[in-house]
């Protein structure tokens, strides 16, 4: 029997709307398309990680889960430190990823930081982004001396803004070396990643570039179209996806989760759009293509097509799906104005917002601004909200402030607790959607799904807490699947995120525990008694 063919184009940070002419029609007639959500907040790098792997990306040298942005933070001293960053060690792949472990030939072309390049059998690798320190960014090695004979532009410099002239000209010879690749070797399943209209927006390090254009963007896209419509019609697959790793939102200025992706078989269907995740491409493909690996993760686009949402880790789909029909039938039962979420800026929290959200966009979001957050967690709450065109009510306290320093205890009854119910009161909610969760601990531990709950003047309304069965792991794993952003400071050494003079991070608490660094864990239990969550 004859292998299927497939041709895979990643076009780094486009949107559907970026499309044109014949990558425009091949989304229009595509059998499945839709919605792509990255991982990690749409980072490129580990967007490629997962797409080559079919798994999440994690920081495994600490004794808990940290999610890694485009680099692993490496320890200097105390402090994770930004500047001295290092990859994920692509080695990994080897033994994590079920590619190279079937018969299929496969090319892998310009792979974000695909450094070291792994030797996989039947494998042919072009990295792209090589690191300083590394010789070769290709497998065969020879490789790289024949594409770099025929004007091979590996990418932009760090310090440089491209010209739109440059770009163009980086993604054309992309696009011939590509075939040349695929001329050379043969192949079954073919990736080929084009990162131009990223460097447009933001080169690799430098913002704001203003060549960055909704002209330019044209101009980019027009030649990268014509490269996959080159590709496409020599060498006629029997499928063509076409996908970005994330998308763009120019308000915020930052990679988000409005990328796409579109499977064409060369015929025309009239097919709704749905959602899935850069971690369904490799299953989706082996599938495609009739191919079966044990342990083969995820499932398969056309079944995700079935459920609206449909959240993407199926091992623990069963608790976020439980989770989820708590939220739809609290809207279900109570008035919409009458429901709020209590949004943190911790991972928690923003777990039950989002699916909120997801139920009906116009929630209303109750952020407790004590005035004493990290800067990290306010511009955190901004990019929810524009993000996601959320209604976030910012709540400050109506009364002097007290400091953290004169007195704990009043500081946060002050701050947070009469604060809190202020804002229930003022904005007539009587059903409060939180982020509570069990193995916090504490007074936590025998909470109850839901509550009435009384404030200290009378005030009463009903406390629902939809995730609290969930784990941290299962936190995380549904924030980095789903593409929501994560407060940054969970990438910095902080396991529990609370105002700044009361949080530590772990190198300097010590505590790893899910609320380590947390200084007034003591008298929570006395201030929930209060009325606080």
């Amino acid at each position: 029997m004859q292998k299927k063919k497939v041709l895979v184009f990643i076009v780094d940070s486009a949107t559907k709307d970026n499309l044109v002419n014949f990558s425009k029609s091949v989304y229009e007639k595509a059998k499945y398309k839709g919605q792509l959500i990255p991982v990690s907040e749409g980072h490129t790098v580990t967007s490629a990680f997962a797409l080559m792997t079919g798994q999440l990306v994690y920081n495994e040298k600490f004794s808990y889960k940290m999610p890694i942005g485009d680099w692993v933070y490496r320890v200097s001293g105390e402090k994770f430190k930004q500047g001295n960053m290092e990859l994920y060690d692509y080695h990994d792949i080897a033994d994590r990823s079920i590619i190279g472990k079937s018969s299929l030939r496969e090319v892998w072309f310009n792979i974000p930081e695909l450094v070291p390049v792994p030797r996989i059998a039947n494998v042919v690798i072009v990295g792209g982004v090589p690191l300083a320190g590394y010789e070769y960014y290709t497998q065969p090695p020879k490789l790289q001396q024949e594409i770099e004979s025929k004007g091979y532009i590996i990418d932009v410099r760090d310090n440089v803004r491209p010209s739109v002239d440059f770009l163009t000209r980086m993604e054309q010879k992309r696009g011939e070396i590509f075939d040349y690749v695929l001329s050379k070797y043969g192949f079954d399943i073919a990736f080929c990643w084009f990162t131009a209209l990223d460097r447009l927006h933001h080169n690799r390090v430098i913002l704001k570039n203003p060549n960055d254009t909704p002209e330019n963007r044209k101009a980019i896209m027009e030649t990268i179209d014509t490269q996959i419509f080159n590709i496409y019609q020599k060498y006629n697959p029997d499928y063509l996806i076409l996908m970005s790793d994330h998308g763009w939102r120019d308000d915020l200025f930052y990679h988000w989760n409005n990328g796409f992706f579109a499977i064409y078989d060369g015929k025309e269907h009239d097919s709704p759009e749905v959602r899935a995740s850069i971690l369904d491409i490799i299953p989706t493909i082996y599938d495609l293509v009739g191919v079966k690996v044990d342990g083969l993760p995820g499932i398969p686009i056309p079944t995700r097509a079935e459920k609206k949402p449909n959240f993407i880790l199926s091992h623990i789909n069963e608790k976020y799906d439980k989770s989820f029909e708590i939220i739809k039938n609290t809207f279900k039962n109570f008035p919409h104005d009458q429901i709020a979420v209590a949004l943190s800026g911790g991972k928690d929290s923003t777990v039950v917002a989002y699916m909120s959200w997801l139920v009906d966009k116009d929630v209303k979001m109750i952020f407790v601004d004590t005035t004493a957050h990290f800067s990290e967690t306010y511009e955190f709450i901004r990019k929810l909200q524009i993000g996601y065109n959320m209604k976030i009510y910012y709540s400050q306290p109506a009364e002097e402030i007290i400091d953290f320093a004169v007195d704990k205890e009043k500081c946060c009854l002050v701050n947070k607790v009469k604060n809190l119910e202020r804002a229930l009161k003022m904005l007539n909610v009587k059903v409060l959607l939180t982020g509570i969760r069990r193995s916090d601990g504490g007074t936590r531990e025998n909470e109850e799904i839901s509550r009435v709950r009384k404030t200290a003047d009378g005030y009463e309304y009903l406390q629902v807490n939809p995730i609290l069965d969930w784990t941290y792991d299962d936190v995380m794993d549904f924030l980095l699947s789903e593409g929501v952003p994560i407060n940054p400071l969970y990438y910095n050494g902080y396991r529990s995120i609370d105002c700044y003079p009361c949080t530590l991070s772990i190198f300097e608490s010590g505590d790893v525990k899910e609320r380590g660094g947390r200084l007034k864990d003591n008298i929570l239990g006395r201030l929930r008694s209060m009325g606080y969550f």
